[in-house]
């Protein structure tokens, strides 16, 4: 998922009371200057926000609205709209599924596309066989409801990523077994583990958001609240390619 690397302003869990009021408040402001939410969806958000300034668990999550746009430029799709349409692979298990994502080819959009970041019909990603993170993720995650299995999309960052940037990632998480949850590295390739325990990954990922398949409800995970920041260049950037459409750029 190309998205232009920022620094990265953290928040990080603070010690004694005050310290934790302090740091909810600067949550609370950084949230509402992201205008993502109204006044009261951002008021809904506050005790969430002060067990995170106690906890600093980027894992952490509550059940609320996100906007597309929050996933990701490319997002501009309800996310029912993924699984309209019938598509052509048929898989019968995660083995399958996974064999059928390693013959595919990791691209960017800037070069597919020529767009920073557009997000594929797993129809479309069929055909093509090709592209970048949340395409992969998209059609893992539609095939995993079809083979029955809970699952949910999820942006985030990763640590392999440069230190003190954040470049958006995405890839899906569900649970299979007796209710262990596991992560699917979807675009992994060159041998490189595709499901991997979420409890071994917690270090490696940091979620922001996801959303189910089933119901499509939404999460925002404490990995949101750390760069909070970061969604005020999202929605600059927003507002900018909209007064360039419109021409009042």
């Amino acid at each position: 998922m190309p998205e232009t690397a920022i620094a990265s302003e953290e928040i990080r869990p603070a010690a004694g009371w005050w310290r934790r009021a302090l740091t909810t408040l600067r949550l609370w402001r950084q949230v509402a200057e992201s205008e993502m939410y109204g006044g009261m969806g951002t008021l809904r958000l506050l005790p969430f926000m002060a067990r995170y300034a106690a906890t600093g668990d980027d894992w952490s999550y509550v059940p609320h609205p996100v906007p597309p746009w929050a996933f990701g430029p490319g997002s501009a799709q309800d996310f029912r709209w993924y699984f309209q349409s019938e598509t052509r692979v048929r898989v019968r298990s995660v083995n399958e599924l996974c064999e059928w994502l390693q013959g595919c080819r990791y691209a960017g959009d800037p070069d597919v596309f020529v767009s920073d970041d557009f997000w594929q019909h797993p129809r479309t990603f069929e055909h093509l066989r090709l592209g970048d993170c949340e395409d992969h993720a998209l059609w893992a995650w539609r095939k995993l409801r079809e083979i029955g299995f809970p699952a949910w999309f999820v942006v985030g960052q990763v640590s392999w990523q440069h230190a003190g940037e954040v470049n958006k990632h995405a890839w899906v998480q569900f649970t299979r077994g007796e209710g262990e949850e596991v992560v699917l590295e979807a675009a992994a390739k060159l041998g490189a583990p595709m499901i991997r325990p979420a409890a071994e990954v917690r270090g490696e990922y940091r979620p922001h958001f996801a959303v189910e398949h089933g119901t499509f409800r939404t999460r925002v995970y404490g990995g949101f609240l750390r760069h909070v920041a970061w969604y005020r260049h999202v929605r600059r950037r927003r507002e900018f390619y909209r007064r360039l459409q419109e021409g009042t750029g």
